[in-house]
C-alpha cells in the first residue's frame, strides 16, 4: 500500500513539473511572438523620410480628423433632467445648430428655479462679502497703524513702565527704613531710658526732696503750731495745710503766712513730679509694646520689598520682551497688512468666482437648453451618442461625438538628417490615395525624438491640412512634401535651430513620441 502511495505521488508531482513546463515554453513563444508583432507593426508604420533634389522633405503618414464632443456646461445641477426625444443617431452627418435631444418641459422650469435661485443666493453672498472685505480693509489699515505707532512708542512705554516699578520699590525701601528706624528709636528710647529723661523725674524728684526738706526746717525753726500732718515728700505725695495763721502788723504776713504758701508750692511740685513719673511710666510700657509691633511690621515690609526686587527682575524681562515684540511687529506691521488683504481678497475672490459661477450657469442653462432644446455647435460625423430616450441628461459629460471634418492633420516621422528642411510654419504638400492633393502646414514639431539606436533618430512632425476637407477620413495613407523650392520663402529662411525651441502654433505636441525601431 505505501509503495502504491508513493507511486501516486510521485506521479502527481510528474504530471505538475511537465503542465510547468509547458506553461513556461508557452509563455516565451507568447513574448517572442509579441516583441515580432510589435517590431513589424512599427517597423510598418514608419516611413523613412528622404530629402529631394529640390530640397523638400519627403515622408508618409496617415490622417487624423479631430473628434469633437457636445456637454451640458453646467458646474453644478440638482436638478433630473429627463429626455423626451433623441433626433440624432451614429454614423449621420449634421450641420451646426441642429437639434440633438429634447427636454421635458418640468424638468426645464425645475431647472431654471434652482439655477435662478442658486445664482441670487451668490450674487448676495458676494455683496455681503464685498461689504465685509471694505470693512476688514478699513480695520486691518487701522491695525496696522497702531501697531507701527506702538512701534515707535516701544522704547519709551518701556521706561515709563521700568520707572513706575522703580517708584513703587522706591516707596517701599523707604517704608522698610522707616520701620526700621522706629524699631532702633523704641530700642534706643528703652536702652538709655529716655523717657524718664524726657518727662524730667529725676530734677522734679530732687526738688521735691529739696523743697521739702526746707519746708521741714522752717517747721521746726518757726515752731508753726496747729499745723495737720505734714506728708512726706514720697512717690504717694503728700499736703501741707496751715492753720490759725493770723497776719502780722502793718498788714504784712508772719512766719506762719510765709510757710502756708511755701507748704502750698512743695504741693504743687510733687503732683507736677508724680505726673512725670506717671507719663514716664505710661510712655515706657507704649514704648515696650511698640517696639513688637515695630518690628513686625518690619519683618512684614522687608519680605515685600524682597520680593519686589524678585518681581522687578521679572518685570524688566517681560517689559523688554513686549518691547522687542512690539518693534518687531511694527516692522511687519506692512507686510502683515498686504498679507491681510492678500487674505480678504482671496475669500472675496472665493465668494466672486462663486458667483461668476452660479451667474455663468444660469447663462449657459438658458442658452444651451432654455427652450428645452439641445443643439449641436460643430458639423460633423456622429460617431458616438450616450444619451437615451426617456432617460436622465447628466450635465459636464460627453452627450455626443463626431468628426470634425474641418480639421485633418497627417502626423511623420522625419530623420535627424532631413528635419534641418522642417520648420513650424513651412509650407507642405499632402497627397492621399484616391482623393488627390492637398495643401498643408507644419503646426508642430515633436521636441523629444524618437529613436531606436544611436545611428537612427526621427522627430514626429504634424502637417494640418487645409481646403474642403469634407471626403477625408481618419487612417488614410499619406505622402507629405515638405519644404523646398515649393515650400515658400518661410521654409527655406528658417533653420534647423527653429527645432529645439518651435514656433507657438495652435497645435502642439501632448506626448512623447513612442520609440520606433528599425529593422
Amino acid at each position: 500500500m505505501k509503495a502504491v502511495k508513493a507511486w501516486k505521488e510521485w506521479s502527481k508531482k510528474k504530471k505538475a513539473i511537465f503542465v510547468v513546463n509547458i506553461l513556461l515554453i508557452l509563455l516565451i513563444i507568447g513574448i517572442v511572438i509579441y516583441f515580432i508583432v510589435i517590431k513589424k507593426q512599427t517597423a510598418d508604420n514608419m516611413s523613412d523620410s528622404m530629402t529631394l533634389d529640390n530640397g523638400m522633405v519627403q515622408a508618409t503618414g496617415t490622417t487624423a480628423t479631430a473628434i469633437l464632443s457636445e456637454e451640458l456646461d453646467i458646474e453644478s445641477l440638482d436638478t433630473t433632467l429627463y429626455i423626451e426625444d433623441i433626433y440624432l443617431s451614429s454614423g449621420q452627418t449634421v450641420e451646426a445648430g441642429q437639434k440633438i435631444l429634447k427636454i421635458s418641459d418640468e424638468s426645464i422650469a425645475a431647472a431654471s428655479k434652482e439655477l435662478q435661485q442658486k445664482a441670487s443666493e451668490a450674487e448676495i453672498a458676494y455683496k455681503q462679502q464685498l461689504i465685509s472685505y471694505e470693512q476688514s480693509k478699513i480695520e486691518a489699515k487701522r491695525d496696522a497703524d497702531i501697531t507701527a505707532a506702538n512701534g515707535n512708542y516701544a522704547d519709551t512705554e518701556y521706561s515709563v513702565s521700568l520707572q513706575q516699578a522703580q517708584t513703587e520699590l522706591t516707596d517701599l525701601e523707604k517704608q522698610v527704613s522707616d520701620a526700621n528706624d522706629l524699631v532702633a528709636e523704641y530700642t534706643d528710647a528703652i536702652d538709655n531710658n529716655y523717657y524718664y529723661t524726657y518727662y524730667h523725674v529725676k530734677e522734679l524728684q530732687d526738688e521735691c526732696y529739696e523743697n521739702f526738706a526746707l519746708l521741714m526746717k522752717l517747721y521746726e525753726e518757726w515752731n508753726i503750731a496747729d499745723s495737720s500732718t505734714m506728708g512726706s515728700a514720697g512717690n504717694s505725695g503728700t499736703s501741707t495745710s496751715m492753720m490759725g495763721v493770723s497776719q502780722g502788723a502793718g498788714g504784712g504776713y508772719d512766719n506762719a503766712s510765709i510757710y502756708s504758701s511755701f507748704d502750698t508750692e512743695v504741693s504743687e511740685e510733687i503732683e507736677e513730679r508724680d505726673e512725670a513719673i506717671d507719663n514716664y511710666e505710661s510712655a515706657l510700657k507704649k514704648a515696650k509694646y511698640s517696639i513688637e509691633n515695630a518690628k513686625a511690621q518690619y519683618e512684614l515690609l522687608n519680605a515685600q520689598l524682597q520680593e519686589e526686587y524678585a518681581n522687578l527682575e521679572k518685570d524688566k524681562i517681560t517689559l523688554q520682551t513686549e518691547r522687542d515684540t512690539t518693534k518687531a511687529e511694527a516692522e511687519l506691521a506692512e507686510s502683515s497688512y498686504e498679507t491681510e488683504l492678500k487674505k480678504l481678497q482671496e475669500e472675496l475672490n472665493t465668494v466672486s468666482d462663486a458667483n461668476d459661477t452660479a451667474q455663468e450657469n444660469l447663462n449657459n442653462f438658458e442658452n444651451a437648453i432654455g427652450d428645452g432644446y439641445l443643439y449641436t455647435e460643430n458639423a460633423g460625423t456622429i460617431t458616438r451618442i450616450n444619451a437615451r430616450k426617456e432617460d436622465s441628461l447628466t450635465v459636464n459629460m460627453p452627450i455626443i461625438e463626431y468628426s470634425d471634418t474641418e480639421t485633418v492633420t497627417v502626423s511623420v516621422s522625419v530623420d535627424q538628417s532631413d528635419i534641418a528642411n522642417v520648420s513650424v510654419g513651412a509650407a507642405a504638400i499632402v497627397n492621399i490615395s484616391n482623393l488627390g492633393r492637398y495643401d498643408g502646414t507644419v503646426t508642430s514639431i515633436s521636441p523629444v525624438s524618437q529613436s531606436d539606436s544611436r545611428s537612427s533618430v526621427y522627430y514626429t512632425v504634424t502637417v494640418t491640412l487645409s481646403g474642403d476637407l469634407s471626403e477625408i477620413s481618419s487612417n488614410l495613407t499619406a505622402t507629405v512634401m515638405i519644404g523646398g523650392e515649393q515650400g515658400g520663402k518661410e521654409s527655406k529662411a528658417k533653420t534647423a535651430d527653429s527645432i529645439e525651441k518651435p514656433e507657438t502654433t495652435d497645435i502642439v505636441a501632448e506626448t512623447e513620441p513612442e520609440t520606433k525601431v528599425s529593422e
